[in-house]
């Protein structure tokens, strides 16, 4: 391996400009393990993820999910930080090899298992917000750390915004929302937090859940979490005001449109003169 590929396995902030050149070096399946993330939203990431987790400028960032890369024989620096998108098959082993190692991460996920992929042991993010990749697939994106504290699921709408506009930008379409289902405030699916993440940013502690895999006898896809009678109120609350924030955006007309509704209302003379016409 050479020192610039070096550079771009690993590095401070920045320091990645060259890893699509550097990967496209290798043939890849087109398999939700081969979804190599778009430079500009990985930047994004880094950058939410330095000013979130408030880590120090000069903290060091390890991918190790490269092609034909072994995260498990990777150097991981003291104080380092992995900021990567790794094969989504095995991600429940990574959070373990990473947890039990005390070694910092902030990795993608697929959303609608992000609970089922994910480690009591870490921080989930949801955002549900669609991502695609460079191998063209559209995947449903979230993320697991464990720079967050205490804190055992975030719904981030920030993060939800930051990545889907550049995503449009890059596509040159808008992705559209999708239709989730209603669940008993005492639970919570990742499905249905994506639906909050999308409006609002929201917490829940790791003391107020406990994880389960149906309700009512309904299997729920990706898994769930019971609530505590507070955070169960808070989420309802949550999911009051997502909806009321979605009702409140409307399409704000033109100074050219209001203009002519108040020519139909008669409260303003036309601009030309429809008599001559």
């Amino acid at each position: 391996m050479s020192m610039n590929d070096e550079l771009v396995i690993r590095g401070k902030r920045g320091a990645f400009n060259d890893y699509e050149k550097f990967i496209s070096k290798f043939k890849a399946a087109k398999t939700t393990d081969d979804c190599y993330t778009p430079q500009a939203i990985y930047e994004a990431v880094v950058d939410y993820v330095f000013r979130k987790g408030n880590l120090p400028e000069d903290t060091e960032i390890v991918r190790p999910f490269r092609p034909n890369g072994d995260y498990t024989n990777e150097e991981y620096p003291e104080g380092c930080v992995v900021i990567d998108n790794p094969p989504f098959s095995i991600l429940s082993k990574i959070v373990r090899f990473y947890v039990a190692r005390g070694i910092k991460f902030f990795l993608f996920a697929p959303a609608l298992t992000l609970f089922s992929s994910s480690s009591s042991y870490c921080t989930k993010i949801v955002c549900g917000v669609t991502v695609t990749y460079a191998n063209k697939a559209k995947v449903g994106t979230s993320f697991l750390t464990n720079i967050f504290g205490d804190n055992a699921i975030i719904c981030d709408n920030e993060l939800y915004r930051i990545i889907k506009e550049i995503d449009d930008r890059l596509t040159g379409e808008q992705s559209k929302e999708l239709r989730k289902i209603n669940y008993p405030d005492n639970v919570v699916s990742s499905a249905l937090l994506c639906k909050i993440a999308k409006r609002i940013t929201y917490t829940i502690p790791a003391s107020d859940i406990t994880p389960i895999k149906s309700a009512g006898g309904i299997q729920i896809f990706g898994g769930g979490y019971l609530l505590s009678s507070k955070a169960a109120a808070e989420k309802a609350a949550a999911e009051k005001a997502a909806a009321e924030k979605a009702a409140a955006e409307r399409v704000k007309l033109t100074p050219q449109e209001l203009r002519m509704i108040d020519e139909l209302d008669g409260t303003i003379k036309p601009f030309y003169d429809q008599t001559l016409f």
